[in-house]
């Protein structure tokens, strides 16, 4: 039996990158002929990263969501070079438009609300850059070959990137409207404890670091300055992309215009997913040190960190790990399982690993794990997209 599962897809091209788009509105990849300039695809549970969120100040701190999701989304339109989004968050009205040009994509947002509120938005922009079969093949090799650079214009904090494997691949983002913070890895925005939260990091906080991290996810974001939403406000952000030959040294800011777009209003209701994906995770409880002394009655070189056990090492020399130390590194704690004959080289050996974040099997493999494989790796270790791997869901009535 042949299993059709062919995504369907919109295209939108001006004569140069390429944008194509989920049955729910969401970016699947920008692309340049063979270059992506996306990191991770998108996909129809988590939609995608590249995206737009906004966050409204409350007593009690903030609140926020992504408005490229198709849990908020009420309706998408598109014309030959540019969609338009519109959806409602907790009374705030949204548009987004996203207008395409031949090297460039403008993201003008616009906020309408019968209350007064203090809101900021944030424009986060996965970056690979790079060949696309490099790219799926490690997309945290491909980010460490990517340098950047801050630079300030009148409008606030330019963000560049420079792919250095390769022929030379150029990305610079900006915005039309003020911004006041940035960050460049997806490790400052989403932070470690999205592992447990699914709730960026930096969200939570009153301002985005404004440090260069380079690192292995490279996520560029650009922090507007706070509204002060009475009835309507308007942020503007874009894209640059430079593909031809150039002197990396002698570029410094690429003076941007704004692309020309169409206000349009709704015609083409939400698709909604058939599998109607949220975001919540259900974690474990936590164990208490009563609870694992009595499940385990001697522990060696245990590790500890403000009187609670991170790790330790049992009798028979298995290791440990406890939940709380997974919410403080970077690399997820995982566990290879090996069945078959490991003496000698044989394809008679069966391999698969799960991770302590909800993964209960991937890169399940036979033989050669190149090209003997049942089921695809991880793409992320902060778990942001939770497509890859075994899962299991939980339906709610």
């Amino acid at each position: 039996m042949m299993i059709k599962n062919n995504l369907k897809l919109r295209t939108i091209n001006n004569g140069g990158i390429s944008f194509r788009f989920l049955e729910t509105g969401d970016i699947y990849d920008v692309t340049y002929n063979d270059y992506q300039i996306n990191l991770v695809k998108g996909n129809v549970m988590d939609g995608s990263l590249m995206n737009v969120y906004l966050r409204i100040k409350k007593d009690h701190g903030y609140i926020s969501t992504p408005l490229i999701h198709k849990d908020i989304l009420s309706g998408v339109s598109y014309l030959d070079h540019q969609v338009t989004y519109y959806g409602t968050f907790q009374g705030i009205t949204y548009q987004i438009d996203l207008v395409i040009g031949k090297y460039q994509w403008d993201l003008h947002v616009s906020l309408d609300s019968n209350q007064e509120m203090e809101v900021d938005l944030f424009y986060g922009q996965d970056v690979a850059i790079q060949n696309k079969s490099s790219v799926l093949s490690s997309e945290a090799y491909t980010v460490q070959y990517i340098d950047y650079k801050v630079e300030q214009n009148k409008s606030g904090y330019v963000l560049s990137a420079k792919q250095n494997q390769g022929a030379p691949q150029f990305l610079q983002i900006g915005s039309y409207s003020k911004n006041i913070a940035y960050c460049t890895d997806g490790f400052q925005f989403f932070g470690n404890s999205y592992k447990l939260t699914q709730m960026p990091k930096a969200l939570m906080e009153d301002q985005l670091q404004s440090v260069i991290k380079q690192y292995e996810f490279s996520y560029l974001t650009l922090q507007s300055e706070k509204v002060n939403l009475k009835k309507h406000a308007s942020v503007s952000f874009y894209g640059y992309y430079k593909p031809e030959q150039y002197d990396a040294d002698a570029i410094k800011i690429i003076d941007v215009q704004q692309l020309p777009f169409e206000k349009m209003t709704i015609d083409t209701p939400m698709k909604k997913s058939r599998f109607n994906h949220r975001t919540e995770l259900l974690n474990g409880n936590d164990l208490s040190e009563e609870k694992i002394d009595a499940l385990f009655n001697v522990k060696r070189h245990t590790e500890k960190s403000n009187g609670k056990t991170l790790s330790f090492f049992t009798d028979n020399h298995h290791h440990v790990v406890l939940k709380e130390k997974e919410k403080l590194v970077e690399r997820p704690h995982g566990h290879l399982m090996v069945h078959g004959d490991l003496l000698h080289v044989s394809e008679n050996v069966m391999a698969t690993t799960n991770f302590m974040f909800g993964v209960f099997g991937s890169h399940i493999v036979l033989g050669n794990t190149s090209f003997n494989k049942f089921l695809g790796d991880i793409r992320n270790p902060l778990n942001v997209q939770k497509i890859s791997g075994q899962r299991i869901y939980i339906k709610k009535d």
